[in-house]
């Protein structure tokens, strides 16, 4: 429900609800040691792993999809915050959730997900072009 009403936020141009709302989501901090080894899995592997549902994997498989599913929520989380600064003319915090976005606890976003990269390296270009 506090999505509709972050939706609904969003589309009047109340951002700092939309804000308030999308704050709901909760992130997982993740041993870096564990980052490490599901960024060493394959892409292709763990995406179909993903898709299989659920199956029984190997622990060190099913470990790695849950982390990489993780950081691709946390960095989907900081796209949106990093949208809403822009949205409503905050420019530094913009830049700084777009950072954040791609590389949610220091993983490269792109390894996991290359679209959501190329969107937010052309925001942090426009961003760095439009300086005064």
């Amino acid at each position: 429900m506090k999505q509709l009403a972050g939706v609904k936020c969003r589309l009047e141009g109340n951002y700092p609800g939309a804000t308030e709302a999308l704050d709901t989501v909760k992130l997982s901090t993740i041993p870096k040691a564990e980052i490490e080894k599901a960024m060493s899995q394959p892409r292709a592997l763990i995406g179909l792993m993903g898709l299989a549902g659920p199956v029984d994997v190997p622990t060190r498989v099913g470990t790695a999809i849950s982390v990489q599913q993780d950081l691709l929520q946390e960095s989907a989380y900081q796209y949106d915050r990093a949208l809403l600064a822009l949205n409503q003319g905050d420019i530094p915090e913009a830049k700084r959730r777009f950072e954040l976005a791609a590389k949610p606890q220091g993983a490269d976003i792109g390894r996991l997900n290359p679209d959501l990269a190329g969107r937010i390296f052309r925001y942090q270009m426009m961003m760095q072009r439009a300086r005064p």
